[in-house]
C-alpha cells in the first residue's frame, strides 16, 4: 500500500457572502523512519498535522506556522579489521518548518 509523505497541503475555500471567506485547512509533514523493532521492511511514518477552519474577510493576510521535521542522520566508514579511531564518522541534520501564509481575495464573474 503506498502512503504519501513530505509536505502536504489542502485547502477548501467557501465563499460565505459579504465578503467573508471560511478556509477548511489540513497541512502535513511526515517522513518515514527505520523501524527496528516491527516487521522487517516495514518503516514507521512520523507525522505532523495541523487541521483548522478559519473565517478570513475579501483581502485579508493570514499566517499558520508550528509545524517542525527534524531528521538526524549518522554514518560510519572503516575498516573493521582497523582499529575503530581510524574510521570516519559523519552526522547530518535536516530541518523542515512548515509556514503557511494565505492571502484572500474573492474574483467577481
Amino acid at each position: 500500500m503506498y502512503t504519501p509523505s513530505g509536505v502536504i497541503i489542502d485547502v477548501l475555500p467557501r465563499v460565505l457572502g459579504s465578503g467573508e471567506i471560511s478556509l477548511d485547512v489540513d497541512a502535513q509533514i511526515s517522513s518515514f523512519k527505520v523501524n527496528t523493532n516491527g516487521l522487517v521492511g516495514s518503516p514507521t511514518l512520523i507525522l505532523r498535522q495541523l487541521t483548522t477552519t478559519v473565517g478570513l474577510k475579501d483581502g485579508d493576510v493570514m499566517l499558520l506556522g508550528g509545524l517542525q521535521d527534524t531528521q538526524s542522520s549518522e554514518s560510519k566508514s572503516g575498516y573493521s579489521f582497523l582499529p575503530a579511531s581510524w574510521s570516519a564518522s559523519t552526522d547530518g541534520r535536516h530541518q523542515t518548518d512548515l509556514v503557511l501564509v494565505v492571502s484572500a481575495r474573492i474574483l467577481e464573474d
